[in-house]
């Protein structure tokens, strides 16, 4: 059942993206608040919410609670540990990128990010999306 609670607000999120894609102008505050107010309580997880167009923040506000138990409020500047929820989506930007012929998934990784450190073997792009690297989850 809570899964279903945290789901919500992403549900609410595509509602106001789909409003922003709508309106080129940027939803106004009562907009995006009114999506919302569901779960703009300290009782309920939530969200937070940045309308950028051109690089520039045209609207940003937290909803609801980042920490149910110590009433932690969630606001524009909440630190999220996403590493998991990100994975899927660079997996698929780089799979865009394969298909497109921009890059391969048999490039080694410090290709693209250099700080990696040369480990005395050869990373590929496809060890990273496969989790087959010997890399740590974090």
């Amino acid at each position: 059942m809570r899964h279903k609670i945290l789901e919500a607000p992403v549900i609410a999120g595509l509602v106001l993206a789909s409003l922003a894609l709508a309106n080129p102008q940027a939803p106004n505050h009562t907009q995006a608040d009114e999506v919302f107010t569901r779960w703009d309580r300290p009782d309920t997880p939530g969200c937070a919410v940045s309308v950028m167009q051109s690089g520039r923040i045209l609207y940003s506000q937290g909803y609801g609670a980042a920490n149910l138990e110590y009433d932690i409020p969630i606001t524009p500047r909440t630190i999220f540990h996403v590493a998991s929820l990100s994975k899927q989506f660079t997996a698929l930007a780089v799979a865009l990128l394969v298909a497109d012929g921009e890059i391969s998934w048999d490039d080694d990784i410090r290709q693209y990010v250099s700080e990696v450190p040369d480990l005395g073997e050869r990373i590929k792009l496809r060890q990273l999306a496969t989790h087959t690297s010997g890399f740590r989850d974090q």
